[in-house]
């Protein structure tokens, strides 16, 4: 099973909230062991798909030709793990001015918008925080059911094509895992400021698509781990194949300047974003207990981090049965990547970006 948190203001008391395995499970399995195959803590099986899923390798995909089709959406320990380590890295649940932007104002009521729902563990941990603020959560598709919540909307329609949203109406808009599963990430920027006040405030996270160097940071871990390497150029190069960009998150900040082609120049008002800020943090991929790559980490983290890395890679075997190789191959080379991240000599680093700023 898989087991999340959240402070839940109704109860005053943190909430463990249990997503069961689709098959029975000993009481002693837990997210650590069912994390070891190929199939783990997934929760839409190919006889459930519906019409936002198709079945692709006998996994889910969104049956969307406006999104990339790479990761399987239907493993909700890969979304809990993520969420988790991002916070950990980021320091929290967001940075930047979140807090000023929705300071209690009296006689206002804030809206917020976040886009890629997934688990709804960051939604709800932000309407717990932020109490006086009317949040809308937004996927693609139902990837589970959610919590209600008094001052939290959850909807599912396909908003790369278009918020259905009025413009200005928004004080901060989230976005969360979309710079490279949504084909035309430069509309949803657009949309994305459409839809949010003068003044407000637009917060991206997103990851690299590579593993970098333990040691220099601003270098591809290729010397220490090719075969890891190997596995994400292939992501990379099916990524590239349909129009885009792996390395969009570095660039984020001049995308959103008034100077930018993402805008509108013959338009009479200046469209675009000041106070932009891109914030880098590295983390060890797959840290190992009793190891320098995990001499400063928590425990806890150390385990997210490295499941969070094993499982993911094992999620994109899909991408390499792609390559015009056999089941057997494609499953050798994830293993191989695998086997060389659990390897305590090859540590490498992972990088989150957040990206803020400030709607001119």
């Amino acid at each position: 099973m898989g087991v999340y948190e959240y402070y839940d203001p109704d109860e005053g008391s943190i909430v463990y909230h249990v997503v069961p395995s689709p098959e029975p499970q000993n009481e002693a399995s837990t997210i650590w062991s069912e994390s070891e195959s190929m199939m783990s803590g997934t929760t839409i099986r190919s006889d459930e798909v519906s019409s936002y899923f198709e079945s692709h390798h006998g996994r889910p995909q969104f049956a969307n030709n406006r999104i990339a089709r790479w990761v399987p959406p239907d493993n909700i320990r890969r979304h809990i793990l993520w969420h988790l380590v991002s916070k950990w890295v980021l320091g929290g649940d967001y940075m930047g001015p979140v807090p000023r932007i929705l300071a209690p104002i009296p006689g206002k009521i804030h809206n917020v918008l976040e886009l890629g729902t997934r688990t709804g563990t960051w939604i709800q941990s932000m309407t717990a925080e932020f109490p006086h603020v009317r949040f809308r959560t937004l996927d693609l598709a139902p990837v589970m059911a959610h919590v209600p919540r008094r001052n939290v909307v959850f909807e599912v329609y396909d908003f790369t094509k278009g918020i259905m949203l009025d413009d200005n109406s928004q004080d901060a808009v989230f976005l969360h895992g979309l710079a490279i599963i949504a084909k035309d990430y430069h509309y949803l920027l657009r949309e994305v400021h459409r839809v949010l006040r003068p003044g407000g405030l637009i917060h991206a996270v997103d990851f690299s698509p590579n593993v970098w160097d333990s040691k220099n940071e601003a270098i591809i871990a290729r010397q220490t781990n090719p075969k890891t390497c190997h596995h994400l150029q292939l992501m990379q190069e099916y990524l590239t194949s349909v129009g885009i960009d792996p390395e969009i998150c570095p660039k984020l900040p001049e995308l959103l300047r008034p100077s930018s082609a993402l805008w509108d120049h013959d338009s009479v008002e200046i469209m675009g974003f000041e106070s932009v800020r891109l914030v880098t943090k590295t983390y060890p991929l797959h840290p190992h207990p009793g190891f320098p790559c995990a001499d400063k980490l928590d425990p806890t983290f150390a385990e997210f981090a490295a499941h969070l890395a094993i499982i993911s890679i094992r999620d994109m075997v899909g991408i390499v049965k792609d390559r015009r190789v056999t089941d057997q191959e494609a499953e050798q080379v994830v293993e191989d990547a695998v086997a060389e991240l659990k390897q305590p000599d090859k540590c490498s680093l992972g990088k989150i970006y957040c990206v803020y700023a400030i709607k001119i």
